[in-house]
């Protein structure tokens, strides 16, 4: 597609960047595609050209709505005309940062959510781990009344993986094998970690934290 072709058919090729880029946003923004890196790298792609485009078609169209206002227009027509697309301007960028600020207050609101019932289970995990060692004990029911209560804080703020990677580690439990459920452990761990911003580690480096000779279990 060449240049020229752009420039010829900048409304046409507006609207469609505008509309995949509506579709491919939605996409996008739900929970299911958030770690989808092709998909967020196109949908970044097609947001650069639909500015690109918007940049090119004020440039276009500016300098003839200014003519048609010194030539059609009176100075108070021209008066008004300027003050509502001043007006309109400021009412949209109000409403965009409004929107924006909510967002981000109710992301903000979630990861404080999050990060506390988050932190709540590590310190279960970690004591869990270091019950015998150092004459440290962890009684089976106050490891029950913890597990109850983080079950309530992760089922209403837990990422869906993490929520998914929990409910495994609770299925494993009633298997009584110890392996799979330290690994279940780091897993949900290693979920919470990247629900964060954190970023997962290799498997067994987490436990290696309070297990020596990790390499026998993998």
């Amino acid at each position: 597609m060449s240049v020229s072709y752009i420039v010829d058919n900048l409304e046409v090729n507006f609207i469609i960047i505008l509309f995949l880029l509506l579709i491919f946003a939605s996409f996008a923004g739900q929970e299911r595609y958030k770690d989808n890196k092709k998909l967020n790298i196109f949908t970044v792609i097609l947001l650069i050209i639909f500015l690109v485009l918007s940049f090119m078609l004020i440039y276009k169209y500016i300098p003839i709505g200014l003519r048609y206002l010194s030539e059609k227009a009176s100075k108070l027509e021209a008066i008004v005309i300027v003050a509502f697309i001043t007006g309109t301007l400021t009412f949209l960028t109000t409403v965009i940062s409004k929107i924006s600020d909510y967002k981000q207050e109710r992301s903000k609101f979630l990861m404080n959510k999050r990060e506390a019932s988050y932190a709540k289970f590590i310190r279960i995990v970690c004591k869990t781990l270091l019950d015998g060692k150092t004459g440290f004990e962890y009684s089976q029911d106050e490891m029950t009344r913890d597990l109850n209560e983080i079950s309530g804080e992760l089922t209403l703020w837990g990422s869906k993986e993490v929520v998914n990677k929990f409910i495994e580690f609770r299925n494993e439990s009633a298997n009584n094998a110890p392996k799979n459920l330290l690994f279940n452990l780091e897993d949900i761990i290693n979920e919470m970690r990247k629900d964060l911003g954190v970023g997962k580690t290799d498997k067994g480096k987490l436990l290696s934290i309070f297990i020596n000779d990790m390499d026998k279990l993998k």
